[in-house]
């Protein structure tokens, strides 16, 4: 059952805030930064979009598990962006990262090490595996305050895996020296949840003893779901504090004329933003702009900011 899909509201608010930040007077530096954060984030997108549609064509039917999608969990200054989140009837919970490299090898190394190389060029990241691992640190802790596993016999499990995207390589390290058993390919993620039941079918009675013992209702689960998703917080990411970008160089560029994005066809949210405060307006007002360049430049205003644009033809009759 899928509790909670992906955003794509504040994603849509992203591209197009990225999208704009880019027709303004920015720096070369600050421009070379939202250019790499666009690139990152159209990647990334792409990465738990698939992932996420592997997910739910194999769980969306079943009562025994509950996904949720981009769950944005808030303890104190420290924050867990969790890009899926599984959990079933025996009390397991699958905290999943997502990760895509276009065209590039993903090598790991004998130390854990991750590594991304194109064209013999490479360059280290942070290990997906330990990023994860904080989330469930945090999780853990939100959980337990508010007190939304029920108790049981035996602790939940919690499951630490990263999925890379098919189209990225991976070279895998020595198993002896390092095991990337949990670092799996996101389309192939459903064997390893067959291999997980088999695996509990054929262990030790005094196993399947503490698994039966764990075990919770349908509604039980879907309860803390709910819970869970009732602490989700949706937060806006704000480039411009994080890169620097100064309000003189929020002006347009003269060359650039960046469109509005649009959502996809059946979603309910609002596609178009003011250029100013950035607040939705209706499909009708932006096209008001759009269809007058010469006085708007290309871009999106609400009602209230279209006043700072006085109509050229208006001044010429004074």
């Amino acid at each position: 059952m899928i509790l909670k899909a992906r955003d794509r509201a504040w994603r849509s608010w992203a591209q197009q805030e990225l999208q704009l930040l880019l027709g303004c007077q920015l720096t070369a530096e600050h421009k070379k930064l939202v250019q790499d954060e666009q690139r990152k984030f159209n990647s990334g997108d792409k990465g738990e979009q698939d992932t996420a549609y592997y997910l739910d064509v194999r769980f969306r039917e079943t009562p025994n598990w509950i996904v949720l999608h981009d769950l944005h969990l808030v303890d104190g200054e420290d924050v867990a962006q969790i890009d899926h989140l599984l959990i079933n009837r025996l009390m397991e919970l699958f905290v999943l990262e997502t990760k895509r490299f276009v065209g590039k090898t993903l090598r790991i190394t004998d130390n854990g090490e991750f590594l991304v190389e194109e064209k013999g060029q490479r360059r280290s990241i942070a290990s997906p595996i330990a990023q994860n691992d904080r989330h469930i640190t945090i999780l853990k802790r939100i959980l337990d305050a508010h007190q939304i596993l029920p108790k049981k016999m035996f602790p939940p499990v919690f499951h630490n895996y990263v999925l890379i995207h098919p189209d990225t390589h991976i070279e895998r390290p020595n198993p002896k020296k390092f095991d990337t058993q949990n670092v799996y390919k996101s389309d192939l993620f459903y064997q390893e949840i067959e291999r997980l039941k088999n695996q509990d079918a054929f262990s030790s009675f005094f196993h399947n003893f503490a698994r039966v013992s764990s075990v919770i209702n349908t509604e039980t689960l879907q309860e803390i779901g709910k819970a869970i998703l009732q602490l989700h917080r949706a937060e806006r990411p704000d480039y411009r504090k994080r890169f620097g970008i100064t309000p003189e160089e929020i002006r347009p560029a003269p060359a650039a004329i960046p469109t509005a994005v649009e959502i996809p066809a059946g979603e309910k949210d609002q596609s178009y933003y003011c250029f100013s405060c950035k607040q939705p307006i209706e499909k009708n007002v932006a096209d008001f702009c759009f269809q007058r360049k010469e006085r708007f430049g290309g871009r999106a205003y609400c009602l209230r900011h279209q006043r700072d644009f006085p109509d050229p033809k208006s001044q010429q009759r004074k």
